[in-house]
Parts: C-alpha cells; sequence; structure tokens
C-alpha cells in the first residue's frame, strides 16, 4: 500500500509532476484572488456599497469579457499539444493567432463603454450603487485589451509546461496592484482620494505593466528560433480558423457560465441590500477557496494536451486521476475551515467597516459559508474531469453540457425563487446542487474515453526543430 501511494506521488502522471507545473499556477491563480481579495476589502472599508458595486460592475465586466477569456485561453491547449507532438516551430504562430484575437476583442468591449448606463439601468441594481457600478464597469473595459494580451502570452509559458515565469510576473503585478489600490483608493502620497475609481485604474496600470513584461520575455532570442515567435508574427488564416473552431465553444462555455452567475448575484441582490453585501462576501469566499485550483486546472489541460501530442492516452488518464485526488484534498481542507473558523475568515472584512450594518449582515454571510463548502467539495470533481476532456479538444460537449446544468441547476431555479420564495439561502443552495451535477455529468464523459482520440492540432506533419 506504502510502495502504491509512492508511486501515486512520485511516478510520471503522479501528483508531483502535477504540482511541478501546477504550483506555480496555483501561486499566480491566488495572487490574483488576493488582489481581488485586497481590493473589495479597502472598498468595503471605504462603504459596503462600494464593495457591492465592484462585484458587480466586476461580474459584468467579466461575463463580456469571459468569451474571449475562454477562445483566447485555448492557445494553451494548441502550445501544449504541438509541444508534445514536437511541433515546436508551430508554437509562436498559435500564439500570434491568440494575439490577434485579443486586439479585436479589446477594441470591442472598449466600444461598450457609452452604453453602460443603459446596461446597468436595464439590470435593476439598487440605485445606491448604480453610479459606482457603471465607473468601475468603464475602467475595466480599458483594461481588457492589455488583460487578454496576456493571457495569450502567458499562454506561451503554461502550454510548454514552463509555468515559473508566469508566477514571477503575477506576483510583481500583484503587489503593484495592492500598492496602488491603497494608495489610490485613499488617496496616498498627495493622490486625490479616487475611491471605486482608484480601484479600477490599479489594476489597468498592473496589468499593462504584466502585458509589457510578457512582450519582452516572448520576444527574447533564445525562443525566435526553437518556437517562431517572431516569424510567427504573420496571420496564419488556417490555424486562426482551427482555433476559432475549437476554441469557439470554450468561450460560449465561459460565457454563458458567467452569465448564469451574473444572473443568480442579481437575483440575491435583489432579495435585498444587506442580503446583497452578505452576497459579495461569501462570494469572496467562493473566489479565495476556488480560484486557486483553476491552477491545477491550467495544468491538467496542459499535461493532457502534452500527452496526447505524444499519442500516450493512458498516460493522459492516470494524470486526471492524480489532479483529482489532489483537488479534492485541497477542497475538503477548504470546506473544514469555512465551517470551523467562519469568524475568522469575516474578519479582513469587519475591520474598519460600519459597527451597525455589519452585525446584520454577518450571520447571514457565516450561513452561506455553509453552502460555499458544500459547493467546493464536489466543484473538484467538474473541475479536473472538465479541464481534462478540454485539452482533448472536446470543448463542444464541455459547452452544451456546462450551459445546460448551469442553467438548469442555478440561472432558472433561483428566478422561480425569486418570484415566489424570496429567500437568499434557496437562492445560494443552488449553487451546490450545480456542482453535484456537474461533477457526475463530466465523469462520466470522461469515462466514456471519447477524448482519448481527439486532437486540436493538424495531423500533416511539421519538421521540428530542436528539444525545448
Amino acid at each position: 500500500m506504502i510502495r502504491n501511494f509512492q508511486n501515486k506521488l512520485t511516478a510520471t502522471g503522479g501528483i508531483y509532476e502535477i504540482l511541478a507545473i501546477a504550483t506555480p499556477l496555483i501561486l499566480s491563480t491566488s495572487a490574483n484572488t488576493v488582489q481581488v481579495f485586497v481590493d473589495r476589502t479597502f472598498l468595503s472599508w471605504l462603504d459596503t456599497n462600494a464593495i457591492s458595486a465592484a462585484m458587480q460592475a466586476g461580474v459584468v465586466a467579466f461575463t463580456i469579457t469571459s468569451f474571449f477569456q475562454g477562445l483566447i485561453g485555448y492557445t494553451n491547449t494548441f502550445v501544449a499539444q504541438y509541444c508534445g507532438a514536437r511541433r515546436y516551430n508551430r508554437v509562436g504562430h498559435a500564439v500570434w493567432q491568440g494575439i490577434y484575437m485579443a486586439i479585436i476583442a479589446g477594441g470591442f468591449i472598449l466600444a461598450l463603454i457609452p452604453f453602460s448606463p443603459l446596461l446597468f439601468k436595464l439590470l435593476g441594481h439598487n440605485i445606491a450603487i448604480r453610479e459606482g457600478e457603471i465607473t468601475y464597469f468603464n475602467i475595466l473595459c480599458v483594461n481588457a485589451l492589455p488583460a487578454l494580451c496576456t493571457i495569450a502570452l502567458s499562454n506561451f509559458f503554461t502550454g510548454r509546461g514552463k509555468t515559473k515565469l508566469v508566477m514571477h510576473i503575477t506576483l510583481l503585478t500583484t503587489v503593484t496592484n495592492i500598492a496602488l489600490d491603497y494608495i489610490m483608493i485613499f488617496g496616498k502620497f498627495g493622490l486625490p482620494k479616487m475611491g471605486i475609481a482608484g480601484a479600477g485604474w490599479a489594476t489597468v496600470i498592473a496589468t499593462t505593466i504584466a502585458m509589457v513584461l510578457y512582450i519582452i520575455v516572448f520576444s527574447n532570442a533564445k525562443y525566435r528560433k526553437r518556437y517562431s515567435t517572431i516569424a510567427g508574427i504573420k496571420p496564419d488564416i488556417a490555424l486562426f480558423k482551427r482555433m476559432i473552431r475549437f476554441g469557439l465553444p470554450s468561450g460560449i462555455e465561459f460565457a454563458l457560465v458567467m452569465v448564469n452567475w451574473t444572473i443568480f448575484l442579481t437575483v440575491a441582490g435583489r432579495v435585498g441590500l444587506v442580503e446583497m453585501n452578505a452576497t459579495a462576501i461569501a462570494t469572496q469566499m467562493v473566489s479565495l477557496s476556488f480560484m486557486p485550483m483553476m491552477g491545477v486546472g491550467i495544468a491538467i489541460t496542459t499535461l493532457v494536451g502534452q500527452r496526447l501530442g505524444e499519442n500516450r492516452s493512458e498516460l493522459a488518464e492516470k494524470t486526471t486521476h492524480s489532479a483529482f485526488f489532489l483537488m479534492l484534498t485541497y477542497m475538503t481542507v477548504i470546506a473544514i475551515l469555512l465551517v470551523a473558523i467562519p469568524n475568522i475568515l469575516m474578519f479582513p472584512f469587519e475591520i474598519g467597516a460600519d459597527t451597525e450594518k455589519f452585525a446584520i449582515l454577518k450571520p447571514i454571510a457565516i450561513n452561506l459559508f455553509v453552502l460555499v463548502a458544500i459547493h467546493n467539495l464536489f466543484a473538484a470533481g467538474f473541475m479536473t474531469y472538465s479541464a481534462a476532456i478540454k485539452g482533448a479538444g472536446d470543448t463542444k460537449f464541455v459547452m452544451i453540457a456546462s450551459v445546460c446544468v448551469d442553467w438548469c441547476c442555478v440561472a432558472i431555479p433561483s428566478m422561480l425563487i425569486l418570484k415566489f420564495i424570496p429567500n437568499i439561502y434557496y437562492v445560494w443552495s443552488t449553487l451546490p446542487i450545480l456542482a453535484i451535477v456537474a461533477s457526475f455529468v463530466f465523469f462520466l464523459r470522461f469515462k466514456r474515453g471519447k477524448w482519448k482520440s481527439m486532437r486540436v492540432i493538424e495531423k500533416c506533419p511539421i519538421v521540428a526543430t530542436t528539444a525545448p
């Protein structure tokens, strides 16, 4: 038994191999989550309505950009499969197609700024937070271009399994963002107090720095010959179409999942202003516990892509099961903490907040932590197995299954709850149901094994350059 456990840890496709790639990504996604957490915490000190405005506007902006994030983020799978098949000279071409998608998408999102007042009026959010929502949303639209370009460029490293640089850049820009948050939100060192606008512009500055750093490294001479990072700048229409073909379902799935999440938060907000503020805090707990595992998800997609590029589907399967064990262990620990020490987890939000207002929403938020814990436990399943089949190219199934499960378990039920039984706990209870159903759906799809014969890269052989 001990020998089998050691094999699960150290063998190819084991936990150590996953952690070698995933740990920097876990730290990166954790850093991003901490940045948002600090951002929201600072805003909660400023005004409880400010944190709700930032959360709501942030979700709407993320929902709009999520389609492009899913599409552009699928560059990772192309890079992984090209590397697995030793077609290294195609890697730069794939990354450049992702950059072109980012430029087009960034321009489109900028064009939405004039329509933001109408958008938030139609969403029907509380008028007390609407002005802050519009301000924050408009600034996040400016952030879209550097953010999407950063995704495309970072895939050059994550797709090859070289994730330490991603971690270093993310940590650097996260520290920068947090420092700028404090300075610009509260007006330190002679700057005016900018409030929620300061939080937005701090994000834009930090994201732009990240983009510039990636461009510098991506253009380095050591990558030019091996991966065609400069030669690949010419538009490749055939590859662009192929990336759209496989990435489009991923983008649609991500966007509709976010629409579902937006509906959920909108419904929760309409139950009442106190419930909205409690939801904002509970949502941060979802992010703090959920987002670090996104790093493991990227590692799964990368390793599955590489294994299939090598035509080693049995190793891809072993890697996925090892990753599930890792995810489930982490989510179990987080679930225990959410239930056992909720007051400690609430403490950062409580500092500097209005005592009377916070005393009303605190017990509601703590009760929501229990539902967050249940959701996270089952989320380990659908995060693992959906990431695996995405790494193979089974994006159409992921899109259809995700949308059906999300809307049947959350969007539609939550709207019905609001209409007939407007209770915040009933609304939040839809999330654990979603996680349970999605876990079984994606596990069964993975078990069937259709993904083992899938590839996203073209079949025609391309002469390899040197090894990475």
